[in-house]
């Protein structure tokens, strides 16, 4: 049985120790989060979904979803068209300069995100091979060493087995587009039994599809924490690391789960520490922020100088600075917290090498080995 609490005291003293894995937290930090999700009201009045009104045939029959005149849809569009013509005429120049504004935030969004997915798996194998060699032979690299440590191969296998093990999710979102597709040819049908049909089949649907997804992803992700693990430390190639993986779990599923469960209790408790720390975080975020305008000023005189010249008027310069700015920015201002998330990151990964290395201790004096020599595919 695996030692639970040597595997987190002895990930908690390589964190500690080991400063330079901070940086590398502060990378994960940076690049590994979540989308925020956004949402729409509909905003229904006494004249929608009325069974008792009379359709355009004059049959009496079904919903008038979309109820003809004033708000139909024709007449919203050449209410539309007819702003953004306004629009035009009187304001050009704030018109044009606000689509460039609006282009190079979207161009640079593109930028960031492409950038921060490479810097992402270069941090996740930079932390297992830092942490494995910390343990193994007590051996550090400095800051300038980090990136050397995560730029390889292993870097693009991680990338692709996190694709392939999160395939599942892109399925559910399909199947959530499929039944939204469902629900509005219902709607726009107008037939009150089909749009009901559509509500409550596809409600099911989606429950039914998504709890066995988010089951299926429970098992994944374990899995990808130890594929990824086979890659970095032992060379193995994508689809290797996925067998390798399934065969470790398949052998040693009560450690595993195990682990799994404490890594849950792990989590709630920092995520409650994380909590208590943000108020003070963010007050120590206010003095780096004064630190962090100080810095963007530079870029945001280059980027105005070089709107300028290119005749942008008025303060029109200064949001395009401001805009080249913003992520460097919002980096250094929120650096402290930033470094405290980057901490727990590198904590939880650092866990999973530690399991790693323990479970192919237990294993090698009696397991039978799947491969003998792992070699890239």
């Amino acid at each position: 049985m695996l030692d639970i609490a040597k595997i987190l005291k002895t990930s908690w003293n390589t964190l500690w120790n080991y400063r330079t894995l901070w940086l590398v937290g502060f990378l994960l930090a940076l690049t590994v989060g979540g989308g925020a999700g956004s949402g729409s009201n509909y905003s229904f009045n006494d004249n929608d979904f009325n069974p008792g009104r009379d359709r355009e045939n004059g049959s009496g029959e079904g919903w008038d979803v979309i109820p003809r005149g004033a708000d139909s849809p024709e007449e919203m569009m050449r209410e539309v068209q007819s702003a953004w013509q306004t629009l035009q005429s009187q304001y050009p120049q704030e018109l044009r300069l606000g689509i460039s504004a609006l282009v190079l935030l979207v161009v640079i969004g593109l930028v960031l995100g492409l950038l921060g997915a490479v810097a992402r798996y270069v941090a996740e194998t930079a932390a297992i091979r830092m942490v494995d060699e910390y343990q193994q032979a007590g051996f550090r690299v400095g800051w300038r060493e980090v990136w050397a440590q995560g730029w390889n191969v292993s870097a693009w296998r991680l990338l692709l087995v996190n694709f392939l093990l999160n395939l599942p999710v892109f399925f559910f979102l399909l199947s959530l587009l499929l039944v939204g597709w469902w629900f509005f040819a219902s709607v726009l049908g107008g037939e009150q039994s089909a749009i009901l049909t559509s509500l409550v089949a596809g409600g099911g649907v989606v429950l039914l599809i998504g709890l066995f997804t988010w089951f299926v992803m429970l098992f994944l992700n374990l899995l990808r924490e130890f594929a990824w693990r086979f890659i970095t430390l032992q060379n193995a190639g994508v689809w290797q690391s996925i067998r390798l993986a399934g065969g470790l779990f398949k052998r040693q599923w009560k450690n595993i789960g195990l682990m799994w469960l404490v890594m849950i209790a792990v989590n709630l408790g920092w995520g409650i520490g994380f909590l208590l720390l943000l108020l003070p975080l963010l007050l120590i975020s206010v003095f780096t922020s004064i630190g962090a305008a100080a810095i963007s000023a530079i870029p945001v005189l280059l980027a105005a100088g070089a709107a300028s010249l290119l005749s942008a008027p008025g303060y029109w310069p200064w949001v395009f600075g401001a805009i080249f700015a913003l992520p460097l920015f919002s980096a250094l201002a929120l650096s402290p917290i930033l470094v405290a998330r980057g901490w727990g990151l590198v904590y939880q990964s650092g866990v999973w090498t530690t399991t790693y290395r323990e479970l192919l201790t237990l294993e090698s004096p009696s397991a039978p080995q799947e491969e003998p020599a792992i070699a890239a595919e």
